[in-house]
């Protein structure tokens, strides 16, 4: 499971074509933002961020991210006025006890 990137677009698509389901079997959680950083202006930002999206798969804070995240954990890019660039954010969904595990073990 690698980390993938999403848009808003492909967001509202998903909830759009998304079936309904039973509620009692949808397991609840909470988005929390699991890693960040700031790239300056480049020509193909996304380019240069894999590196950073690699390493951080790759280390331990990213496979416990992606071992118990309850879906594909997904990036963002965000433009970064103050320093004219980019700030990439990746996300995942968690149950409130892997939240606080996340919280006191990595943060």
């Amino acid at each position: 499971m690698a980390i993938s990137a999403t848009t808003w677009q492909d967001q509202i698509h998903q909830l759009k074509s998304a079936p309904h389901t039973d509620p009692s079997t949808v397991q609840s959680g909470r988005h929390i933002v699991v890693h960040e950083f700031v790239m300056g202006d480049v020509e193909d930002p996304d380019l240069y961020a894999g590196a950073s999206l690699w390493d951080f798969e790759k280390s331990e804070k990213g496979q416990w991210v992606m071992t118990h995240a309850l879906e594909t954990p997904v990036w963002q890019r965000q433009v970064h006025h103050v320093r004219w660039g980019y700030r990439y954010v990746i996300s995942a969904r968690f149950t409130e006890s892997n939240i606080t595990y996340f919280l006191l073990r990595f943060k």
